[in-house]
């Protein structure tokens, strides 16, 4: 009986997967065509709006909590920009991944990372002095990214670089992945385009 019971569970469990994937892509936006919904006030019925009318818009009513992109960068390029304004500061890998998922414009959790397996990556990732992890609560958006402090900046880079895997994600698949150096200092992210 006890068997019977976690097979319908385990079932049940893959079932919800499924329909929770198949729901996201339905309405995962293509990176050419982004688009933006806009919310009338009195009525709940959502328009698509184009990112021109959309910018205009955020200018008139700057109500979203979200941080913008400046115009012309990815996400992920404008994280690598913070990252490196924050690595010049005297401060630890958790401070600069700390400021980096403030910037994301999703509700990140920030977490502290020891050698071995890492979202995102093919291999196990080890040989770094400290890591800490920052990615979106929502496991089914496709970003994920790291702040590490390592002795080799550009033999870690070029490893991480070779066993990234964009398509970790079972839903999704990352659009992006940026990998800077700064000092000691390595970012990397695997990220959509946008926040939005």
């Amino acid at each position: 009986m006890k068997k019977r019971m976690l097979s319908i569970l385990l079932i049940a469990s893959f079932a919800f997967a499924a329909v929770a994937c198949g729901k996201e892509e339905a309405n995962d936006p293509t990176p050419n065509t982004q688009m933006s919904q806009d919310v009338d006030k009195d009525d709940t019925d959502s328009e698509n709006v184009t990112d021109t009318e959309t910018d205009t818009n955020d200018a008139a009513d700057n109500n979203d909590d979200t941080p913008s992109i400046p115009e012309g960068e990815t996400l992920g390029e404008s994280l690598a920009a913070v990252f490196r304004e924050e690595a010049k500061k005297d401060t630890s890998v958790t401070d600069i991944a700390t400021a980096l998922s403030e910037k994301a414009g999703y509700q990140c959790v920030v977490v502290d990372m020891e050698e071995g397996f890492l979202s995102g990556f093919d291999e196990d990732i080890t040989g770094f002095k400290a890591c800490t992890q920052f990615a979106p609560m929502i496991s089914t958006i496709p970003f994920v990214g790291y702040v590490f402090e390592v002795e080799d900046p550009e033999a870690f880079k070029e490893k991480l670089e070779a066993v990234a895997n964009p398509a970790w994600n079972i839903c999704t698949e990352a659009d992006q992945t940026v990998c800077e150096i700064s000092g000691n200092y390595v970012f990397f992210v695997m990220c959509p385009i946008s926040n939005q």
